[in-house]
């Protein structure tokens, strides 16, 4: 078999190809949420909530109980329950995957506008014209707001020992259910008047590092939680960030211009967008290896493998090379200076990391013995930049 040099491409001038994002069924609403519970994948509208058991193939009307009218911004899944916010009527609980809905009786809940709802085990978090706590399924609150320096909370997530609320004025973070807050915005951006941090509408959690996506200043991260905050900018065309969403190391980011991606922790990311006919990204949530994202338009779909593997060359700058290709045993990977002290790492076109190293000179031999016949993504992180290639194992 012939033996070729595979050049690696730039992640800052690389393109997706081979695949784009489908359309479901669900193609005419606007879609703010989106939430998994086993193989269901439900929708929340401007009109209503839907239900796909089939990964959007068709969509079941779910409004027994439910306002139909009510933009229903958020949802969650606790344990067998579903619970979901419904403006200006409040928090809905559906306990038989979304047939029926009851409102459990909002006991303590201002008349706001509801924001995020968030499940914590049995703790259920709301922002509803303040920041409540319900540890009986919805029918009593109890204000949990202490600490903070905003009312409203777009986002909720769990990291640790701590649950994070993304505000409209930064981050906060309790390691008590609320009892008390901690304001942790060390590292974002004043507003244009000096006054107050960027609003957090959405938070992602791999391990111990924390994402935030806000509007207009983009996505910032955070490895110990939120005593200091890095944006991560760089490829983002687009910095309001309405949705997050991590598998495995990967991280999509949905904006009012398109999906973003990003194989490098958020150091450079990727336009994902082509398909998308409505480029207006409101919310994420994965299924396996697929991706849905809820836009102005419905609900589309697209393989997270698809995103990884489809990878084309545009630029072979920096003179990188990985021979021989197929390959048995090993690989090279020749480099130049720059990347000295760079990283190496190995996926599958499922996104699971198998293996990385250090680079300590220009040449570098990669063991491959272990890896099973088939493709592979080599993924290069320096400081300098990040690039990616495919290689075969036969």
């Amino acid at each position: 078999m012939k033996k070729f040099f595979f050049t690696l491409t730039l992640l800052g001038l690389m393109r997706i190809t081979n695949a784009q994002w489908i359309p479901t069924s669900l193609n005419s609403e606007n879609v703010l949420s989106l939430a998994k519970k086993g193989t269901n994948i439900f929708a929340g509208t401007n009109y209503g909530i839907y239900r796909t058991t089939n990964n959007g193939i068709s969509w079941d009307t779910l409004n027994n109980g439910f306002p139909i009218g009510n933009p229903v911004r958020s949802m969650t899944v606790s344990g067998t329950n579903i619970f979901a916010t419904a403006d200006y009527a409040k928090i809905f609980l559906s306990a038989d995957n979304g047939t029926n809905w009851i409102n459990p009786g909002d006991t303590g809940l201002q008349n706001f506008p509801a924001g995020c709802v968030f499940a914590d085990g049995a703790n259920i978090f709301t922002s509803c014209g303040n920041i409540y706590l319900s540890v009986d399924n919805g029918i009593h609150w109890t204000v949990a707001a202490n600490g903070l320096m905003s009312d409203y909370a777009p986002s909720f997530a769990r990291c640790a020992s701590y649950i994070i609320a993304g505000t409209s004025d930064g981050v906060a973070i309790t390691d008590n259910n609320g009892a008390l807050w901690t304001p942790v915005n060390n590292g974002f951006p004043y507003d244009s008047i000096g006054m107050m941090y960027p609003w957090i509408n959405s938070l992602a959690v791999s391990g111990t590092t924390i994402y935030a996506g806000t509007t207009g200043e983009g996505v910032f991260v955070t490895t110990n939680y939120g005593t200091n905050w890095d944006s991560i900018n760089t490829g983002l065309i687009n910095k309001n960030i309405r949705a997050l969403a991590i598998s495995g190391t990967n991280i999509f980011a949905g904006t009012p211009s398109g999906a973003f991606f990003s194989s490098n922790f958020g150091a450079n990311w990727v336009s994902i967008s082509t398909g998308l006919t409505d480029s207006s990204i409101y919310s994420f949530v994965t299924s396996g290896d697929t991706l849905f994202a809820g836009t102005g338009t419905g609900v589309w779909w697209r393989k997270i493998s698809d995103i990884l593997t489809g990878v084309e060359t545009i630029n072979g700058l920096d003179n990188i090379k990985v021979y021989p290709n197929p390959a048995n045993d090993k690989i090279t990977l020749e480099t130049t200076e720059m990347y000295k002290a760079a990283k190496i790492f190995i996926f599958n076109t499922q996104g699971q990391m198998l293996t990385q190293q250090e680079i300590k000179q220009i040449k570098t031999d990669i063991d491959i013995k272990g890896l099973a016949k088939g493709v592979y993504i080599l993924r290069l992180n320096s400081s300098y930049r990040t690039a990616l290639t495919k290689f075969i194992k036969e």
